[in-house]
Formats: structure tokens, sequence, C-alpha cells
């Protein structure tokens, strides 16, 4: 269970670090000072190893959460009437999400409210606009595929763009999103 931290501001601090576009190296060695100087240090591995994964996790999560709230509004932005879901290359979603590659609905659709990628830790699906059922199908789409209940999405994730970045923060820190 994820402890309570305060991550009062911490969702802007990793805004300001994703549009600014830094490594993993630059990131692990922000959050470390962050981390020290908010008193979370000593939630995180004292291994290096294992300290740098859990780091790694949290960078990646918030790359996924911000590229995919921009993308929401690259979509909305563009006008499409057909929204078409792709299951990303990363080995866990590709095997997990492969239910839902090729989902074609209206941005309108239900659906999207709980599946819109994230849907997972490390999930690298995405979605892409199309302007009719021909744009659609050169995408990978189906117009005829029915959306399927997204059952196999965590519940934290059940929100477009993903969960929180402090509710990541915290699950980072305590282990759970491992």
């Amino acid at each position: 269970m994820a402890q309570a931290i305060d991550g009062t501001g911490f969702t802007e601090w990793a805004q300001r670090l994703y549009l600014s576009g830094q490594s993993l190296d630059r990131f692990e060695r922000d959050f470390l000072a962050l981390a020290e100087a908010r008193g979370w240090l000593h939630l995180l591995p004292a291994d290096g190893g294992l300290r740098r994964d859990r780091i790694t996790v949290l960078y990646r999560a918030i790359s996924a959460g911000l590229y995919s709230r921009e993308r929401l509004h690259q979509l909305v932005a563009g006008g499409f009437s057909l929204w078409v879901y792709r299951t990303g290359t990363s080995l866990q979603c590709a095997e997990a999400h492969r239910y839902l590659d090729g989902v074609t609905l209206p941005p309108c659709d239900p659906f999207w409210r709980d599946a819109f990628p994230p849907n997972d830790w490390d999930c690298s699906c995405y979605v892409v606009g199309a302007r009719d059922e021909a744009g659609a199908r050169r995408l990978g789409g189906g117009p005829d595929r029915l959306a399927p209940k997204p059952a196999a999405i965590p519940v934290a994730f059940r929100l477009t763009g993903g969960p929180p970045l402090e509710a990541v923060l915290a699950a980072v820190l305590d282990g759970s999103a491992l």
C-alpha cells in the first residue's frame, strides 16, 4: 500500500522536466535532490541498482502519462471523427493489451474514458486519429471491431492519461509499481 507523502508541486516539477527533454541520468540526479529535500530518500532502496530501477519506472510513467495527455489534446484539436487504439511495442503491453489493438471508435465513445493509454506500468500503447473508415483501416484499425470491456486495465489507470503523478510517485517510492 502506498505511503502517504506530500507530493505538493510534484506534478509541476515533473512537467518541467518532461518538457525540457531531460535524460534519465539528469532526471535521476534531479529526482534524488528533490527526494532528499522532501525527506523521501529513505523510501528508496539503498541498493543502487534497485534505486535506479524505481527511478526508471518513475521516469517512464511520467513520460508516458504526460505524452498521453498531450496526444489527447492533439487528437481533439485535430477534429478526427475516429480514434484507433494501437498496441505498443513493450513486451508487457503487447501481450496484455493485444485485445484492444485496432479498436476504432468515435472520440465521444465511453470506451476512451477507461482505455485511453497508458493502461499499465510501462505501457507503450497509443491512439491515432482518422477522418473516415478507410483512413482508420490504413492505420491498422477496424471500424467493425467491437470495443471490449477493458477489464484487464488496473483501476488506477482507468483515467484518461493514467493516474495522477502524485499517485505514481507514491507507488514508485513504496515499490508497488514494480
